[in-house]
């Protein structure tokens, strides 16, 4: 493959030309001129194209097409519905920056009572039943005004199988018989 301009270039070299090529509207008109001489493009009048028109036969003869097809299968054809979706986006996208001159503004919205919140509510909403008592030391008041406390750790069902008896203070440990041999 013969590339104009590029006797022996480094990898940036490499990587600049290649961008280059890929991007035929930043390339003066003699040197698409030149590329597509070098690939042999038979066009009637070639030297009297302008500048849009040389690039628009750029894109028609010398950039690759997508090549790729998927396989007839289930993730074939999920692959092919995201492709068009994709290729759908790019060409609104591009129509929507080509008409639009005016940068596009977000509006907020004031007048939501409650904006969304990504924090975890308060434990009064989550568990509704269960009330906390106050000590009498923090209110200053009498032990007897305190609020009745529905579901305390006291009166707790103990769920756990693990747990030993409260009645015992530690759990029995089993006795170790030393190993003998006959």
């Amino acid at each position: 493959m013969d590339r104009p301009n590029m006797g022996s270039p480094s990898s940036s070299d490499c990587r600049s030309a290649d961008a280059d090529l890929l991007h035929p509207e930043l390339m003066t008109s003699q040197t698409i001129l030149d590329l597509l001489r070098a690939k042999f493009v038979k066009h009637p009048r070639l030297e009297e194209l302008d500048k849009p028109s040389l690039v628009e036969l750029y894109h028609s003869t010398i950039l690759p097409l997508p090549q790729r097809e998927h396989k007839k299968n289930r993730l074939g054809e999920c692959l092919s519905k995201k492709a068009a979706h994709f290729e759908r986006q790019k060409r609104k996208s591009e129509a929507d920056s080509s008409t639009t001159a005016k940068p596009a503004t977000k509006k907020c919205r004031l007048s939501d009572p409650t904006p969304p919140s990504r924090l975890k509510p308060p434990p009064t909403k989550i568990n509704p039943g269960r009330i906390k008592t106050v000590s009498s030391c923090n209110s200053g008041g009498d032990s007897n005004e305190r609020e009745p406390e529905e579901d305390s750790d006291d009166t707790k069902p103990n769920k756990s199988k693990n747990n030993a008896p409260e009645s015992t203070l530690s759990p029995s440990k089993k006795k170790h018989r030393p190993i003998t041999w006959p």
